[in-house]
């Protein structure tokens, strides 16, 4: 399952936050999917499919990140949280704080909590 492009903002923006030295270009998602992803009324959680490109620490780190959020559609405030788990990014789980999850996303403004 292909990752949507929100999913691709997020992920670029935790691998920039996070100091990995990738070469993220538009060819860097192109072998980069989901295993699974799941909605609700107000969020989504994704289940990304292992790949050295979401190697991001030592075998033994673990943990959940959560410094990033993102206005879309120039209105609704969401927040995300990472799963790290063996050193690679494995999850995001999306929400917002008010709101329902839009049915479509036309803008993207990320920021850091």
């Amino acid at each position: 399952m292909n990752l949507n492009n929100l999913e691709k903002i997020l992920i670029k923006h935790f691998l920039e936050i996070k100091s990995t030295d990738l070469d993220i270009n538009c060819c860097f998602f192109s072998d980069m999917n989901a295993v699974s992803r799941q909605f609700t009324n107000v969020g989504f959680f994704v289940n990304l499919k292992k790949s050295e490109k979401l190697k991001i620490g030592e075998f033994n780190e673990s943990y959940k990140w959560g410094c990033l959020g993102a206005r879309l559609n120039s209105s609704i405030d969401t927040g995300y949280l990472f799963y790290v788990e063996n050193g690679y990014l494995t999850s995001i789980e999306g929400y917002t704080y008010a709101e329902d999850w839009p049915d479509s996303i036309s803008k993207i403004e990320v920021y850091c909590n």
